[in-house]
């Protein structure tokens, strides 16, 4: 009987799912304006979408038209962290108009100076038409010495892109995980 309950146990322990504590971007969904909450441009600009949204109201979209090959355009954030904690991102994206376009999200893991110590990126996304895609759940430790995370989504071109295109970005959250 002992033997059964310890083994009932353990599947217990094994089976508690990890959970993140809370988002600790500010306004990860783009209800607000990304430039007055929260979100600073590291390239090019993004701008408010209201047609195409995951959920809310808003989305955020970088507008790509008429640009030579590995052109990038981002937002960024920069959160605090603790080093060896492990940390979740996630979020939504629609890649539109050209094979040529991709979307992703990057964490950079800064030090007490920020300097970049590492990164962590999701895949690339190519077009998928207006559909959005899950950036599928991305859990990562923070780096000895890390600080601070610089969450930054990214939307850029793989050649020459003649006409117009899109990434829209929505949903996005990055937090350490509990048990």
């Amino acid at each position: 009987m002992k033997k059964v309950l310890v083994l009932a146990l353990m599947l217990m322990a094994v089976c508690v799912q990890a959970e993140v504590e809370s988002n600790l971007l500010v306004n990860g969904s783009f209800e607000s304006d990304p430039y007055d909450a929260g979100w600073a441009a590291v390239m090019g600009n993004a701008r408010e979408e209201t047609g195409q949204v995951k959920t809310g109201a808003k989305a955020v979209i970088f507008d790509i038209a008429d640009v030579g090959a590995w052109t990038f355009y981002g937002l960024e954030q920069k959160v605090n962290v603790t080093a060896g904690e492990t940390y979740e991102l996630d979020g939504f994206l629609e890649v539109v108009g050209s094979p040529d376009i991709l979307g992703k999200v990057e964490v950079l893991w800064l030090d007490v100076v920020g300097e970049t110590i590492s990164k962590d990126e999701t895949p690339d996304h190519k077009d998928g038409g207006w559909v959005y895609q899950d950036i599928a759940a991305l859990t990562m430790v923070a780096p000895a010495r890390a600080v601070n995370a610089a969450v930054r989504i990214v939307a850029g071109t793989t050649s020459d892109v003649a006409g117009w295109t899109a990434v829209v970005f929505d949903d996005i959250s990055f937090g350490k995980l509990v048990r």
